[in-house]
């Protein structure tokens, strides 16, 4: 059996050997369709595709650091509730700013105990923004 000298292909007959290399796509031309660099075979690109999905996939969502960083300089007041008993849990750092209580006295307290529910924006089940 013949193998394809440029891509390691195994081939049935000369013929398919001799097809194989002269089609419209010839072999040795594999490109990445994320950073476009070329390699001659389809298993180096491959191996190359699973690292490069790594680096864009690190990319394509903020860190941790840089998510907690916009929320401490947020200027609007987030609030974090027990789901069940709708007590408060915490709230963003600019929330007395927007606000006139303090966060400390919040703590602990039910959602609408302290806030009007007409300014209260709910964002997932535990979670709410103050309008």
């Amino acid at each position: 059996m013949p193998i394809c000298p440029r891509c390691g292909k195994s081939l049935t007959s000369d013929q398919a050997l001799n097809y194989h290399m002269n089609r419209k796509f010839r072999c040795g031309i594999w490109n990445c369709v994320r950073c476009h660099q070329n390699f001659n075979t389809k298993h180096q690109l491959t191996l190359h595709e699973m690292q490069c999905g790594d680096v864009f996939r690190k990319h394509a969502h903020p860190s941790t650091d840089t998510l907690l960083d916009v929320y401490k300089h947020l200027p609007m007041a987030i609030v974090e509730f027990d789901a069940d008993t709708q007590h408060i849990m915490s709230v963003s750092p600019h929330t007395e700013n927007v606000i006139s209580h303090k966060d400390i006295i919040m703590l602990g307290k039910p959602l609408f105990e302290v806030f009007d529910p007409s300014s209260v924006q709910m964002i997932c089940k535990n979670v709410c923004v103050l309008k």
